[in-house]
């Protein structure tokens, strides 16, 4: 059988296209491109888990609270979110190599905050800030209902596209590394040893949850434990 993928995730798939293409053309600043692809996977993966993992609230944030949540994956998720919820493009653990041309104003004259944001959207590092707005299910769409077991077929389908797109990614990794200068390597590195070496991570996850939504084992640990076993 072939790939299982949703509109969106094409979506994904052609604008990973069109940066690669940013990066052949400008050349002298290829990384960025990159860095803009790697968000925008970074996004949808992170959309996955937020919608269809059935995740405790606040899971993420509390250690130990949610054994079934392997520490790369919480890491990267925590990870991401910051970076979307602070609304920098440059996630922090990039390591870009470049001329350092921006200077206390943002390098374009643009007066900056305290907070080192100018007013362009540019913070004092050069760095350009922009605002993530926040993403919701249609209300039309129902996995918390037992009839349709708990959207188990929106639940894959979202969560295999998410693996077409690891497959893809993976698919290109040489090509980008042609493209992206060696002492930049440690941004594509990081991504596919940390981002995309978790996508597995999340399925199993997602799927985890949806088992013991559906099979209520806690349930049927009591029923047994009251069963009266004396025939």
């Amino acid at each position: 059988s072939g790939p299982v993928f949703t509109s969106t995730a094409l979506n994904v798939v052609r604008f990973i296209g069109k940066y690669m293409h940013m990066m052949e053309i400008i050349r002298p600043a290829m990384v960025d491109p990159f860095v803009c692809l790697t968000q925008v996977f970074e996004f949808y993966f992170y959309v996955v888990f937020a919608f269809f993992s059935n995740s405790p609230q606040n899971a993420l944030f509390i250690p130990d609270s949610d054994h079934h949540l392997t520490g790369k994956l919480r890491s990267t998720l925590i990870r991401i979110h910051e970076q979307f919820a602070r609304g920098s493009l440059r996630p922090s653990h990039t390591s870009i190599v470049r001329d350092p041309t921006s200077t206390a104003t943002g390098g374009n004259g643009v007066d900056t905050g305290e907070d080192g944001t100018a007013t362009d959207g540019r913070s004092s590092e050069g760095e350009v800030r922009v605002t993530v707005n926040p993403v919701f299910l249609r209300s039309s769409v129902d996995i918390g209902n037992q009839l349709s077991l708990y959207g188990l077929t929106r639940r894959s389908v979202a969560t295999e596209s998410l693996l077409f797109l690891r497959d893809v990614l993976v698919s290109i990794r040489p090509k980008l590394e042609d493209l992206i200068p060696k002492a930049n390597f440690n941004v594509l590195n990081h991504f596919y040893s940390h981002t995309i070496a978790t996508v597995l991570d999340l399925r199993t996850y997602i799927y985890g949850n949806l088992s013991r939504m559906m099979i209520p084992m806690e349930q049927f640990s009591n029923t047994i434990a009251t069963m009266k076993w004396d025939i």
